[in-house]
């Protein structure tokens, strides 16, 4: 199996009045979210389905990307996909759509599950990044 793993742009701060689970991005964060899609394309890296944190600043990545790659599919929005989800649900759930899902979640969480996929340490993946996983190896990661 393949799978694209992307980390969600840079959002704004939590704090008292927002709370993490409603952060969105930042404009930079939103520029680099269409950037990650722009990319993907490039490298002719197109997801059949795409699923998303429920977190608003994953969803609006994961929408973003997805406008930049022409994919015109649902972005489902899975719980497990939020922090500290399960990893093997995560595999799992993306297993169960096939082809090549591309996944957006949250720091650890990405870099955990390239890690537990490929056996190679990963960590600290940066806001707007994405690796590939190809059948247990890292492919590749973005700048």
């Amino acid at each position: 199996m393949e799978l694209v793993v992307a980390r969600h742009g840079h959002a704004v701060p939590g704090d008292f009045a927002t709370p993490d689970q409603a952060r969105w991005l930042t404009a930079p964060g939103r520029t680099a979210a269409a950037s990650l899609g722009a990319f993907l394309r490039d490298r002719g890296t197109i997801p059949d389905v795409v699923l998303s944190s429920p977190l608003v600043r994953a969803v609006q990545t994961a929408e973003l990307i997805a406008r930049e790659l022409g994919y015109s599919g649902a972005i489902e929005a899975l719980p497990c996909l939020a922090p500290g989800g399960p990893l093997q649900q995560i595999v799992d759930e993306a297993a169960a759509r096939g082809g090549r899902p591309l996944v957006v979640s949250h720091e650890p969480t990405v870099s955990a599950l390239v890690s537990w996929q490929t056996g190679t340490r990963v960590s600290g993946m940066r806001p707007a990044q994405a690796a590939l996983v190809a059948d247990g190896s890292l492919v590749w990661m973005s700048a």
